[in-house]
């Protein structure tokens, strides 16, 4: 049976989105994973958007490899020859399926694809308003939620997870949540740590089930980068170490795949 995942939050631009397609790449094309996104943020559905940007990047760089050797199409070149491989190797791009935040479709698409795929990974929106948020969250077997020292982002995500914390986890009547782990997000080393550290002595002290990650993903603008966020490759070369990402990401992958 799969294992049901999401990167979870409250506040709307804490990098969920490009984590989860980040994770989802990992599983797929470096743990060689079969792995299936569900993009259930109604109001945006921008994994979606970034898979056809993706694809549309991969036209661009097999035009630019037989065209072109110029420098400035070495970006599109490079992506187009990490696909290529991963083709070469046999893994196909995860599929990419697009449902609206309502609990009866989720579930069904839940029950049908569990034991089909071995990670279900779900993008939810970055707002509970939807009545049937929780009703879905409380079906996934992992949690992942990222932080940031912005105060914006902790008195949204922090509410939330103190609220899964109380009510679903560990709860098996009404949840089948196994784990939530908190990680830092855009970690920034010039922040005083005194900031960092009140945080996680906080989420010892109040939520003492939920665990956090040993790896912080780094405050770095390569995440936005092509050659990094990219639902058919992982991220290339000098990329995968930007920010700390493949050594986050690699634990993140340990996490579910050792559930």
């Amino acid at each position: 049976m799969g294992v049901i995942v999401s990167v979870s939050g409250q506040k709307g631009g804490c990098g969920k989105s490009s984590i989860t397609v980040i994770l989802a790449s990992y599983l797929a094309y470096n743990r060689k994973k079969k792995v299936l996104v569900l993009d259930a943020d109604t109001y945006q559905k921008s994994l979606i958007t970034c898979r056809q940007d993706d694809i549309d990047i991969i036209k661009m760089g097999k035009e630019a490899k037989e065209t072109s050797n110029s420098i400035g199409d070495r970006a599109l070149i490079d992506i187009y020859e990490a696909y290529v491989e991963n083709k070469r190797n046999g893994i196909e791009p995860y599929p990419i399926i697009a449902l609206p935040l309502k609990v009866d479709e989720i579930l069904s698409a839940f029950e049908k694809y569990v034991d089909e795929y071995d990670v279900i990974l779900v993008d939810m929106p970055g707002s509970l308003d939807n009545k049937d948020y929780f009703k879905v969250a409380r079906n996934f077997d992992v949690i992942f939620l990222p932080f940031s020292s912005d105060s914006f982002v902790f008195n949204s995500n922090y509410p939330f997870i103190r609220y899964m914390h109380d009510k679903y986890l560990g709860n098996e009547e009404k949840s089948r949540i196994k784990h939530i782990y908190w990680f830092w997000n855009r970690y920034d080393k010039s922040t005083r740590q005194s900031v960092y550290s009140a945080v996680s002595d906080l989420m010892k002290e109040n939520l003492p089930n939920v665990e956090s990650l040993d790896n912080a993903l780094g405050d770095t603008k390569a995440m936005s980068n092509q050659k990094m966020r990219n639902t058919m490759t992982t991220p290339i070369g000098q990329f995968a170490s930007y920010g700390n990402c493949e050594n986050c990401m690699q634990e993140m992958c340990d996490k579910i795949l050792n559930l």
